[in-house]
């Protein structure tokens, strides 16, 4: 789910103070919120640490730990897929440091390159950031140049800057959209041989964010653009949507579902070669729609999950996510201290609490470092290393 951290505060008076908001919390995370911030200033206490605790506040603010869209990430295998891949963007990611933050997980088309129009420039340093559970395309213009961006998620291991495709894959994203004219969503599966229209293309969502969204399937063995099918819905970007892509190769099949209803279904000549998963906003390929310098806006998207066929996998009985492919140390790699450091920002501190928060009693936690002593479950006596560490730094 898209989960939100614990803060500092300011009460009226400007002193830093701590409100603890929980109306949308489950009984779960009421509970290990509240073992985490009462037993973090207790333990703080018992521990002398007591100018920390006044430093913090009697304990920040707790934010929901619901999703931001209102429906949580999907977690776990459903019947004929196993999940590989899920983010719901809790680690916040400053503009400027996307994709170099999240590096293990995400590659972005480089500034280097020119949109499909050409009257855009893939910018992902100016445009992509993580907050509040969410990933914040920020489209705008500077300086005359139409920014845009195509973040790309590392599914699996290759010699590509993304890793590699898959060949068939359950594509899942929640997303929504200012209407920005003369600005699109192409988020696309394209051939890892980039060799187009031969080995086709798939995209869902597309459309212009001021109207309504489609879906398009670019034929095998495709000898122009137009080689396609193409689905149409009636469905716009400003409200929350969820887009599901699967594609079966190997059965000649791919669906494409908008909310839970089947947009469309193509049998015949289903793009049928690896390929990678790529969400790409860009300018407009209208003819005459270039976007004027004062248009900008966002695009959120609050979770996104990716399966890969599996004749074998039955839908989980739990909410967790099977585990995912990453390059994260294991506890067992660091001393304490850094294992501590959940989010890897160099210092044990309330954004860590937050997401052991997020994660507490599951088994296989959305950050796999939540579970900090590699037990196989988050638990107190993670909390309990978290908090004889906390404001300290690992060098």
């Amino acid at each position: 789910m898209g989960g939100e951290g614990v803060r500092g505060a300011f009460d009226t008076e400007g002193q830093k103070c701590l409100s603890v908001s929980m109306n949308q919390y489950n009984w779960r995370e009421k509970l290990s919120v509240g073992l985490i911030v009462g037993g973090l200033v207790a333990g703080m206490i018992v521990m002398g640490r007591w100018e920390a605790v006044k430093e913090m506040g009697i304990a920040g603010q707790v934010r929901a730990a619901s999703s931001p869209s209102g429906e949580n990430m999907p977690v776990g295998n459903v019947a004929g897929w196993r999940q590989i891949f899920v983010d719901d963007f809790t680690n916040d990611v400053a503009l400027g440091s996307f994709p170099s933050a999240v590096a293990d997980r995400w590659f972005a088309y480089p500034s280097s390159w020119h949109d499909t129009s050409g009257n855009g420039k893939y910018y992902p340093e100016k445009v992509i950031s993580q907050h509040d559970g969410l990933m914040d395309l920020y489209i705008h213009t500077e300086n005359g140049v139409h920014l845009v961006s195509a973040p790309v998620p590392k599914l699996k291991n290759g010699s590509h800057s993304y890793g590699a495709g898959l060949l068939g894959g359950r594509y899942v994203i929640r997303f929504k959209a200012d209407p920005l004219a003369c600005y699109k969503t192409a988020w696309l599966l394209w051939p890892d041989s980039d060799t187009w229209p031969r080995d086709g293309e798939i995209d869902f969502p597309e459309g212009s964010l001021d109207k309504t969204i489609k879906a398009y399937m670019h034929r095998q063995n495709g000898t122009s653009g137009g080689d396609q099918d193409a689905y149409s819905t009636n469905a716009t970007y400003p409200s929350w949507h969820t887009a599901v892509t699967e594609w079966q190769p190997e059965k000649n099949d791919l669906k494409f579902y908008l909310d839970g209803a089947l947009v469309g279904h193509s049998t015949s000549r289903v793009p049928n070669t690896p390929m990678h998963w790529v969400i790409q906003t860009e300018t407009s390929l209208s003819s005459g729609c270039v976007p004027a310098d004062s248009t900008a806006g966002h695009v959120l998207i609050d979770w996104v999950a990716v399966y890969v066929p599996d004749s074998a996998a039955s839908p989980t009985s739990s909410n967790e996510p099977a585990p995912t492919e990453s390059t994260s140390p294991k506890p067992t790699d660091m001393p304490a201290l850094c294992v501590a450091d959940i989010n890897e920002d160099r210092v044990v501190d309330l954004s860590d609490y937050s997401i052991l928060a997020a994660n507490f009693f599951r088994t296989h936690p959305s950050n796999s470092r939540a579970d900090i002593d590699g037990d196989g479950i988050v638990d107190l006596s993670d909390y309990s290393i978290l908090a004889a560490n906390f404001l300290k730094t690992c060098n």
